[in-house]
């Protein structure tokens, strides 16, 4: 195909690539200097129109064999009107300038799209170049010693694909800038120099770099600690209230319990009393049972009383409790009940 021809046609490049070309790919990219952009499916008039100059201009730098300066205009037009032609004298300039990998790529691609134009000759001419190329081609292998989940790589600053690792793929010559980066964080960057044509470059990326840092696992909340009371501290009047009712509960008892005694040790000298007295006894039987009531009531009383006060003395400096007593009083006795 003549250089000078400037044919455009609005087609986008066919994906049907193999994966190891496709790998290449993105090396090629990340090596280039003027990377061609994606095909646009309806070009504006205004870009048209550019994008033909730009050729134009192209193909009298290249026809001097101004090599450096065409490529970035070719490149700049196939961005506004992608075409096979166009790509295809993309490709013949990198090759003329000694990018081989850059002009590989664009051979292929340009083969491809032309073959879904079906333009048989551009297709021909493609793939020839194709293999002319090929056994020109250096190679650079990025190896990983360690595990490859997370890790990315940039190429001249241009994303490398995972699919590149440990793979030797076409490189252009020169120096290119590596960096590896883990989980989004550079951790490694190198220099890498490809000599010449037909070199292979390996570049291995150190284990300790990819070392992935261990997750921080969140700490457990604080326990709050208390080391006063958890309330404030119970008043002690109740305490000396209670402890007041209970003495005078037991002195109460005590002496109805003696007065009892007494009443029960005189009703003696009586035959069948005190359960069955004399009719003119039954007033002091009756006295007798009131006294022993009221001692077991002043009794009961007096141990209630004396026992919640000592509590409530005793944790009138810690939480406040709750307590409640009562007194059932039957014939029979006083029973006493009370939960603290």
């Amino acid at each position: 195909m003549p250089l000078g021809e400037a044919r455009f046609v609005a087609s986008r490049r066919s994906p049907g690539l193999r994966w190891a070309r496709a790998a290449a790919a993105l090396i090629v990219a990340a090596t280039a200097a003027s990377a061609t952009t994606a095909a646009r499916a309806d070009p504006t008039p205004a870009n048209r129109t550019l994008a033909q100059s730009l050729f134009e201009q192209a193909r009298k730098l290249m026809a001097a064999k101004d090599f450096s300066a065409a490529c970035p205009k070719l490149a700049q037009s196939e961005a506004l009107d992608p075409s096979p032609g166009t790509l295809l004298n993309l490709a013949v300039c990198h090759e003329q300038s000694g990018r081989l990998a850059t002009a590989w790529s664009e051979f292929n691609d340009a083969a491809a799209s032309a073959r879904a134009a079906r333009e048989d000759a551009r297709v021909s001419f493609a793939t020839t170049r194709v293999r002319a190329i090929e056994p020109r081609l250096a190679h650079v292998t990025i190896v990983l010693h360690g595990p490859a989940e997370g890790v990315t790589a940039t190429l001249d600053r241009a994303a490398v694909g995972n699919a590149a690792f440990s793979t030797p793929v076409p490189i252009d010559t020169g120096n290119h800038a590596l960096a590896v980066a883990v989980d989004g964080k550079q951790v490694w960057e190198t220099t890498l120099d490809v000599p010449s044509d037909g070199a292979s470059v390996t570049v291995e990326v150190p284990s300790q770099v990819l070392v992935r840092a261990p997750t921080p696992t969140a700490s457990p909340a604080p326990v709050a600690t208390t080391t006063g009371p958890l309330e404030p501290p119970a008043p002690r009047w109740p305490a000396y209230v209670a402890l007041g009712v209970g003495g005078a509960g037991l002195v109460a008892g005590t002496i109805f319990g003696v007065i009892a005694l007494g009443a029960k040790g005189s009703l003696d000298d009586y035959a069948g009393c005190p359960s069955a007295c004399p009719a003119a006894q039954r007033s002091r039987v009756d006295s007798l049972h009131t006294d022993e009531l009221l001692a077991d009531v002043g009794l009961g009383v007096g141990v209630v009383g004396a026992a919640v006060g000592a509590f409530l003395l005793l944790r009138s400096t810690s939480v406040s409790a709750s307590t409640s007593v009562g007194i059932d009083v039957a014939p029979t006795g006083v029973r006493v009940r009370g939960s603290f």
